[in-house]
């Protein structure tokens, strides 16, 4: 059950508001941006600051993809080192048990050998027998010698990955807090703003057309669709914003599900009037008075941003998906740029 639609008088409504705060968002944005005494803003002003917040979550992405390209290959070089020095060990241990076999067999060289012969016959077979020994010892030693090699390469690849992983990490960590610290300066001045009289107070929420932007607040995105995460392909969009951001209904329509914990941490199904349905995840927790069922209107505040689940110790984000119609998930790039 999609619950019931609301009135023509309040859609009319709401359009009016979302031009309203739209225009806020345009006065709230143009703080940021450096501007000589009396200049005006514009929407390319505000395109140019959020182009260069999504720069920035563009290169930490990028960062943080190729780290987690990096530890898969650690992951199979310490696997191969793993299995070299199994075949090298496997390999030691049959060549000193045929020593031991040797010893304790007697007759362990060429001179014994003639010498415990009691006739012609005895030495021939004796001479065939330490020639097989001799001939199965050096294919031993080689292969000792070769899995010894293996293991050696094995083991350098296996440092070098783990260099080249540290090297990414580092970067992604460098990436990670200059991300923040723009986001942060963002929010701040959109606080300062905010706290100005005005007779149109800036408002935090994107609205275009019946659709708003899902993180009511200063945030940076990319196309990160397909990009590695921890074993699996990334299905949804990061919106990194300041820890405890607003997260909005993305449209008008219910709440379908509640959840936390799992890599997810604090999740939110939406149901859109739509047809569609909207995940959050990684949430930092709930606006008061979300529940299962509960109706909202498009930009209702429904949770906050944060780094829960899997996310914990990374930059607080919004993990959104759009499953059109209930189904497989879709890039929700494309329709985020449109109305973030």
């Amino acid at each position: 059950m999609h619950g019931v639609r609301r009135g023509t008088g309040e859609r009319r409504a709401r359009k009016g508001q979302g031009r309203k705060v739209a225009l806020g968002v345009l006065v709230a944005l143009a703080l940021l941006l450096p501007a000589s005494a009396g200049a005006r803003t514009s929407r390319d002003d505000v395109s140019r600051l959020q182009a260069e917040l999504n720069r920035a979550a563009a290169e930490y992405n990028a960062a943080l993809s190729r780290y987690e390209g990096l530890q898969r290959r650690t992951e199979l070089a310490r696997a191969r080192a793993a299995e070299s020095r199994a075949r090298y060990e496997a390999v030691a241990r049959n060549i000193r048990l045929r020593a031991r076999r040797a010893y304790e067999a007697g007759a362990s060289d060429f001179l014994e050998a003639l010498l415990l012969a009691p006739d012609l016959t005895a030495v021939l077979n004796r001479l065939a027998w330490l020639n097989r020994i001799a001939q199965g010892d050096a294919a031993s030693l080689a292969e000792l010698r070769k899995a010894a090699s293996e293991w050696g390469a094995a083991q350098k690849d296996l440092e070098a990955s783990l260099g080249r992983e540290r090297a990414a990490l580092e970067r992604a960590e460098a990436l990670r807090k200059k991300l923040e610290e723009k986001l942060e300066k963002a929010r701040i001045a959109l606080a300062a703003e905010a706290s100005r009289p005005r007779t149109v107070r800036p408002a935090r929420v994107r609205i275009t057309g019946n659709m708003a932007c899902p993180v009511a607040g200063p945030h940076a995105f990319s196309n990160d669709w397909g990009a590695p995460r921890s074993g699996h392909r990334h299905q949804g969009t990061d919106i990194f914003a300041p820890y405890g951001t607003p997260a909005v209904a993305i449209t008008s329509g219910y709440i379908k599900y509640l959840k936390s914990g799992g890599s997810g941490g604090i999740m939110l199904w939406l149901w859109g009037d739509d047809g569609n349905e909207y995940f959050y995840a990684h949430l930092s927790g709930y606006a008061p008075g979300t529940s299962v069922g509960r109706r909202v209107g498009t930009g209702e505040v429904v949770a906050y941003v944060g780094n829960s689940g899997n996310a914990r110790g990374s930059s607080p984000h919004l993990h959104f998906e759009i499953h059109p119609g209930g189904g497989a998930p879709v890039n929700p790039y494309p329709v985020l740029v449109q109305i973030c």
